[in-house]
């Protein structure tokens, strides 16, 4: 009995070492290098960790972040339009859907219908990747600001035009902007006129 217990609070200890890196989100090949696949059975048995994609956990006292678990599952897509406005705090309108940029010829047609796939050409997928931390402290890939400023005038993209003029709005008034990517990104994805309209009215 005493052995099983320390068994337990060792498993629990590792558990929680693992989170102070990773936070709350998990695949299965990361929990794998601390456990065994008893031990990630017992865990879930009991509540510890709970999976919520396939190869996908989430430490059971926190709420599903779903920005990371699709990042995990979707690795090679990129979060952009309103989601990427939403994770860098320039919309306050939570998406219905999470849009996600995978590269041309990706194959889209098994991906949940909790995500909005749009495709971009190989030689414009790339460019303007970071990394921003979700609320929960995990880490995702979107598209910069200024990437997103330029994406979301296209009208292909179908962006609410309430949701455009406040992120013009609130990108006007940073002391930080980059005007210079902004015109780069517009030009690569034929949105000048629409960029230099917001921005006439707006500096």
């Amino acid at each position: 009995m005493i052995e099983q217990l320390k068994r337990v609070i060792k498993l629990l200890d590792n558990l929680s070492k693992l989170s102070s890196d990773n936070h709350s989100t998990f695949t299965r090949k990361e929990l794998k290098t601390q456990f065994s696949n008893y031990d990630l059975s017992k865990m879930e048995k009991n509540n510890d960790i709970e999976r919520s994609e396939r190869g996908i956990y989430t430490l059971n006292d926190y709420l599903p972040d779903m920005f990371s678990i699709y990042q995990l599952k979707y690795q090679r897509g990129i979060y952009c339009l309103n989601t990427a406005l939403y994770l860098l705090d320039f919309s306050d309108r939570y998406p219905d859907k999470l849009d996600m940029m995978f590269p041309q010829g990706y194959n889209t047609s098994k991906i949940s219908t909790q995500i909005s796939a749009h495709t971009q050409l190989s030689k414009y997928f790339d460019l303007g990747i970071i990394k921003v931390k979700t609320m929960n402290g995990n880490e995702v890939k979107t598209y910069s600001l200024e990437r997103t400023l330029a994406e979301i005038l296209r009208p292909q993209n179908h962006v609410d035009p309430d949701i455009v003029t406040n992120a013009y709005k609130k990108w006007a008034n940073r002391k930080n902007k980059d005007i210079g990517e902004l015109f780069l990104f517009a030009q690569k994805f034929k949105t000048i006129n629409q960029v230099q309209s917001y921005l006439e009215v707006l500096l």
